[in-house]
């Protein structure tokens, strides 16, 4: 069983941060695309922990396994999960649904599915088969997002969708997992590596997006994380609650943007005038 890393643990709330401004709280514009990359991390974080679902729920029937993953996780998620599904559907209502009901929350249905695929293939294929297909998904993945990106960068297609990015690093974080630990003589090396990759990504989020960001970007979030999990940190009650704040501040945006849009969507002024 993989143990708990301390500075993963602040590194979830970092990021769930770098998540928050991007989607604009704090700047005004942003660029999609770049948006996208952010949940690198988060993505990789949930393949590396995915085989404690296996460890759990390695006695019970298929069928059951994913009733019970299901009702574990969305009750660990809670009131948060509950408020922003919530503010999501009267802010997919007041925008005409132009951005879908689930807006922001995509990523939590993504990393659900994900790990009930996982459950699936535990209870039909051993690990070294189960790695096996992970490269795979992995490799299609990866030349699938590679084309996409081409024809929008250069024939001004569509952007990837959020979905294909959760495809490449989910399947990579579980991968990850079973690599030997860096030896402790490079710990400080390490910490160079997680600080710079961490003022990198910082940078390159709010950028103009281009295609080398995006992959510089994939890049110095993927070494952030492998750097992380070969630092021998220590999870404690702060680190604990920093992770713990992350998920809420990611599923509660719906509710920050619903704050925000009132002050910019007719209707919504329409509805203060009546309060009032």
């Amino acid at each position: 069983m993989i143990k708990r890393n301390g500075l993963i643990d602040i590194l979830r709330f970092v990021f769930a941060i770098f998540i928050l401004f991007y989607h604009g709280f704090f700047i005004v514009e942003y660029n999609v695309p770049l948006g996208q990359s952010i949940t690198t991390f988060f993505f990789l974080i949930n393949g590396f922990f995915i085989k404690g679902v296996r460890v759990k729920y390695s006695n019970t029937p298929l069928f059951k396994s994913i009733l019970l993953f299901l009702k574990d996780r969305l009750v660990k998620m809670g009131w948060p999960l509950l408020v922003g599904f919530i503010a999501a559907l009267i802010g997919a209502y007041f925008n005409h649904f132009s951005n879908g009901i689930i807006r922001y929350l995509w990523f939590i249905q993504w990393i659900l599915l994900f790990d009930i695929i996982y459950i699936v293939l535990t209870k039909f294929f051993d690990e070294k088969t189960i790695k096996i297909i992970a490269i795979i998904i992995v490799v299609i993945g990866t030349i699938m997002f590679s084309v996409w990106e081409y024809y929008y960068n250069c024939k001004g297609s569509s952007t990837p969708p959020n979905e294909l990015i959760g495809v490449i690093f989910i399947p990579t974080g579980y991968l990850l997992s079973f690599m030997k630990p860096i030896s402790k003589k490079y710990q400080g090396l390490l910490y160079a590596l997680v600080f710079i990759s961490l003022f990198g990504s910082a940078y390159l989020i709010f950028t103009t997006d281009t295609l080398l960001n995006r992959y510089l970007l994939f890049t110095a979030q993927t070494l952030c994380f492998i750097s992380a999990i070969n630092i021998y940190a220590k999870s404690n009650k702060t680190t604990s609650l920093l992770a713990n704040m992350s998920l809420p501040i990611y599923v509660l945006q719906p509710l920050l943007l619903l704050i925000k849009d009132i002050f910019s969507i007719k209707e919504y002024r329409q509805i203060i005038i009546i309060l009032k």
